[in-house]
């Protein structure tokens, strides 16, 4: 029986992929305000879509559970089944160009299919925000909010943090890891500020060598912690700074102020459109982006605050 509030998302790729993807979860959740929402994804990013109870149940698109909703007619586990079954609309981000993965969750028992584009096309002029939205005028769902983020108690130290996120899926979308060091370094000689510094598998060991640069007792290294942890810690800081990275779609949805480094990447489709950012970048490339630029843009920050 198809339940008439009942929606599932699903959305492959990476963090900053997933994030981007929060205004759609929005938008439906506003369209079906007492419908039930659960969201299919990387396993280490769909908690977030549990914050603020934007969705109600989340589920590891990376599991074995999964794996043959994309085999053709394959055995589906029936407790995948079951969370599709009675689905008024599944909205599916995935790459499926031979549809196998539609056929099989719409022998689940669904109402419709949605299938969303995955597939952002070279020199596109679209924000990947607009694209995600295309499919879904033709269910009625609007976007609500032009800036979404999430709403959190404001738990900004009485310190000055600065979070710092020196790396990105693309070692291209990279500022030098040099130029990092010498940054921080003078950071840490003119100002009293603390440092998060955060980093995942892609940044491997770069990130311990940029924090022992640092007074100890005013830097906490943040690597490979889970994204519901880290969002308290990103929370308490007053200024984020880092490149095109997911971390930095992460810091968009939590409201904060951004100083970004802007490397090769599609502006049009993944720059920030919405909160406070100051977005530097250089007409040879991110590597020529000066240390002086990036400090200027820091001093700016600093003294449009009241309370420095």
């Amino acid at each position: 029986m198809i339940q008439d509030g009942k929606i599932v998302v699903v959305r492959g790729g990476a963090i900053g992929d997933f994030i981007v993807t929060l205004p759609i979860l929005s938008a439906v959740r506003n369209h079906w305000p007492d419908g039930r929402l659960e969201i299919i994804g990387q396993q280490n990013v769909i908690p977030l879509s549990l914050i603020n109870g934007l969705a109600d149940a989340c589920w590891p698109l990376d599991s074995r559970l999964m794996a043959e909703f994309f085999v053709k007619e394959g055995e589906l586990d029936l407790n995948m089944k079951a969370v599709f079954a009675g689905s008024r609309y599944v909205i599916s981000y995935l790459h499926d160009p031979e549809s196998v993965f539609a056929e099989n969750v719409s022998r689940c028992g669904i109402g419709a299919f949605v299938c969303g584009s995955s597939f952002i096309e070279a020199g596109s002029k679209i924000h990947i925000a607009d694209q995600l939205f295309e499919p879904l005028a033709n269910i009625g769902v609007h976007r609500n909010v032009t800036d979404f983020h999430f709403v959190l108690n404001d738990t900004r130290s009485s310190e000055f943090w600065v979070a710092i996120h020196p790396g990105s899926g693309g070692e291209k979308k990279n500022w030098p890891e040099d130029k990092w060091a010498k940054l921080l370094i003078h950071i840490a000689a003119k100002t009293d500020y603390c440092f998060l510094i955060i980093g995942g598998e892609a940044e491997g060991r770069m990130i311990n060598r940029l924090g022992k640069l640092l007074p100890p007792e005013r830097t906490e290294i943040a690597q490979d912690i889970a994204l519901v942890d880290l969002v308290p810690k990103m929370k308490s800081c007053a200024l984020f700074m880092g490149h095109d990275s997911g971390i930095t779609h992460l810091a968009g949805v939590l409201g904060m102020d951004r100083i970004i480094l802007w490397g090769p990447s599609n502006k049009l489709v993944w720059g920030p459109r919405s909160g406070k950012f100051n977005l530097i970048e250089h007409r040879d490339g991110i590597e020529s982006i000066q240390i002086d630029d990036v400090w200027t843009a820091l001093k700016d920050f600093e003294a449009a605050q009241p309370n420095l």
